[in-house]
Parts: structure tokens; C-alpha cells; sequence
């Protein structure tokens, strides 16, 4: 239907059947208005939380890329210590030394009853051969650079000590700056003294980094 006839048939309605048809019409347009502000508004909401959730998500970003960049270069540090590892051979070397300084009260004997002073390295001596284990395994005939545990064990065959010195010396291992480590303790208290303990077997271990053949170090 054309304009001119909508327009000649709006003009023969009564006044009630205008008003019905103009309260239709602009019913139907605001619905139609308001629908699709109503969904462009939903849709606008939507974006608007998308850009606040990737803002969230992208600051979540940053700060685990800083700890990632700090592990990442913590992981670096410690495999170029492990690699220029001067105690890689002989982990018992810093113990030992470690073992001059520090100072000791000891029972020689079952029987004695009498302190003897002195400093570690006269009663805690290295024991057996260098013990080397690779860490993790690698398949058969595979190439490629691997890490070893190696392991020294120590002794006390000539008597036992003071309790606080047993501890005392732990400590100072614990506080050396290198990659060497108590890893297995196996200490019995005396009968006769309570106050003194028998150190039967203490393991100390470091890491090695063997180069694939032809590879630099």
C-alpha cells in the first residue's frame, strides 16, 4: 500500500481508532527503540567487561613474568655455580677445613671421664670412596650434558662429643657459601653421658656437571 492510500485510510478512521492506531505505532517503535538500545547496552557491557578481564588478566601477567624472570635467573645462577663447581671432586674438602676452625669438647673412650679439647678434624675423619650418582636418567646412547650427586661419608672413631658442639658444627656447615651439604646424619646419644653423642655416619654431598664429550664446560 502506498503512502497517499495509508495516509487516505488514516484519514477516514474515527478519532477513537486514530488514537488506538497511533498508541499501536508508537508502541511498536518505542519497543523497537528500547530493544535495541537494550542489546546494543548488553553488548557494550559485554565489551567493557572482556577489556576489564584482560586488564585483570594481563596484570596477572606482568607480575607472575617477574617471577618467572627471577626463577629463570635464579635456575641460571645456580647451573653456572654447579658448573664451575671447584668442590665438584672432593666434597669433603670444605668439611674438612671447615673442621680446623671449629672447636670441640670430646670423650675419647667408653670409659672416659675427662673432657679432651681440640677442633673437629681430630675426631671426625672422611671414610670410604666418592660416591657419584647421576641425577635423573637419560636414555641409552643419548648425548648431552648431565648433573651427578657426589657423596663423601665421614666418621667419628675416636670418641664422642658434646651435644651443643654436634649442633654447633651442623651450623657452620649449614652457613658455608658453597654447594656442599649435609644430606644423611646417623648420630646415637652415649649411655654413659647423655650430654655427648656418637656420630657413627655423616654423608656430605655437592653437584657435578659432566660436559657432553667435546662440549665446553
Amino acid at each position: 500500500m502506498s503512502t497517499t492510500g495509508i495516509a487516505g485510510s488514516f484519514g477516514r478512521m474515527s478519532r477513537r481508532e486514530k488514537l488506538l492506531v497511533t498508541s499501536l505505532v508508537g508502541t511498536v517503535l518505542f519497543l523497537g527503540i528500547g530493544g535495541g538500545f537494550w542489546m546494543y547496552s548488553r553488548k557494550i557491557h559485554s565489551k567493557e567487561e572482556q577489556i576489564r578481564k584482560n586488564r585483570r588478566d594481563w596484570a596477572e601477567v606482568q607480575k607472575l613474568s617477574v617471577d618467572y624472570q627471577r626463577t629463570k635467573k635464579q635456575a641460571a645462577d645456580l647451573k653456572e655455580r654447579i658448573k664451575t663447581n671447584p668442590d665438584a671432586a672432593a666434597p669433603e674438602l670444605p668439611i674438612a677445613q671447615a673442621s680446623t676452625r671449629a672447636k670441640v669438647h670430646y670423650r675419647a673412650t667408653n670409659t672416659a671421664t675427662e673432657d679432651e679439647k681440640g677442633t673437629w678434624n681430630k675426631v671426625l675423619q672422611p671414610t670410604g670412596d666418592l660416591q657419584q650418582k647421576p641425577l635423573g636418567t637419560k636414555r641409552r646412547n643419548a648425548k648431552g650434558a648431565q648433573f651427578f650427586r657426589v657423596e663423601k661419608d665421614f666418621t667419628m672413631p675416636r670418641g664422642a662429643a658434646k651435644v651443643d658442639d654436634v649442633f654447633s658444627f651442623l651450623s657452620d656447615i649449614e652457613a658455608l657459601s658453597n654447594l656442599v651439604f649435609v644430606t644423611r646424619l646417623n648420630i646415637t646419644r652415649w649411655t654413659n653421658d647423655p650430654d655427648y653423642l656418637w656420630v657413627k655416619n655423616m654423608t656430605v654431598a655437592t653437584l657435578r656437571w659432566e660436559a657432553e664429550s667435546g662440549d665446553k664446560p
